[in-house]
């Protein structure tokens, strides 16, 4: 059987177990490069058996219907993103967004972080002034005074806090969980638990080779260029910041955080980003915390 696992630039494990040969003496795999965005989940089935996404496109994905299951994720990684406005502007609190300009990508995780923001203060999404997101110029327009506020993520997010200009709006994990996901068909899961475990015993095992050299794993991923990896930007210093203030280890799908998956999704229909919400409790499987766990374990050994 030959496993089909997605892989881009956005999906750090997954990327360097790419590179790392350490899946291939148990499986025969197929690693299957994909444009980054919110059509991941919707690869499952057809293209891919086994991916990773953002917590958004998993939203988009139960609105449609479709037969995919949680299977695990990083640990929540608060310091991998942020909302920033600038220091001396006059954006003080969620409530002072109202009306103002803020810049996100729509589809993608950080709608959630302005969506949590926003709701602190009793907002939605349609009280504010959604810009699209310009990357790389984000923190240039933010600080001419163009937008008030920008979702900014990784190495970007290291170069904007050391400019001393910006400041974090809001704790990010006071307003959402920054988890990376896996997901595979519902069938895939079931049928193939023996095989879903080895990948994710490889997926730790890569997590493990990142914290042992955060340098050398950093001056890789800077070099790459395969799989859209320049569009997150960052040389292999800004990299290595970022690797080091990342958590690195497979952690299992809760039930909290479905819980927080489905309030998420009533926010982005309250805020116009989705027309209807479907459920995450429906994807959540259960027993695959076992098999996390096992595999986590598997890891560690000598």
């Amino acid at each position: 059987m030959t496993v089909r696992i997605g892989v881009n630039g956005h999906d750090p494990v997954l990327y360097f177990l790419s590179t790392l040969g350490l899946l291939e003496p148990e499986l025969d795999v197929e690693w299957v490069p994909y444009s980054p965005g919110p059509r991941a989940p919707w690869l499952l089935g057809g293209d891919l058996d086994f991916v990773g996404c953002g917590q958004t496109p998993m939203l988009r994905a139960h609105a449609d219907d479709l037969p995919l299951v949680y299977v695990a994720s990083s640990a929540n990684r608060p310091l991998q993103g942020a909302l920033v406005v600038r220091a001396d502007g006059p954006v003080h609190t969620p409530a002072d967004l109202k009306g103002r300009r803020v810049a996100f990508p729509p589809p993608a995780w950080p709608a959630q972080l302005v969506a949590g923001a926003l709701d602190q203060a009793g907002l939605t999404i349609r009280d504010v002034e959604t810009v699209e997101s310009a990357g790389d110029a984000d923190l240039e327009r933010l600080l001419a005074g163009e937008i008030d506020a920008a979702t900014i993520l990784g190495p970007r997010l290291i170069e904007a806090d050391e400019t001393g200009r910006v400041r974090h709006l809001v704790p990010t994990d006071s307003a959402v969980s920054n988890r990376h996901l896996f997901a595979a068909t519902r069938r895939f899961a079931e049928e193939s638990r023996d095989t879903l475990r080895t990948v994710l015993t490889a997926m730790e095992r890569a997590n493990r080779w990142v914290v042992a050299d955060h340098a050398r794993a950093a001056e890789r991923r800077a070099a790459e260029r395969r799989y859209d990896a320049a569009s997150w930007g960052g040389s292999a210093r800004t990299w290595e910041a970022m690797l080091r203030r990342m958590p690195w280890g497979l952690a299992p799908i809760d039930s909290a955080f479905i819980d927080e998956q489905d309030r998420h999704g009533a926010l982005l229909v309250a805020g116009g980003l989705l027309d209807r919400a479907g459920s995450a409790r429906a994807a959540f499987v259960p027993d695959l915390i076992w098999t996390v766990r096992e595999a986590v374990h598997q890891a560690h050994q000598p």
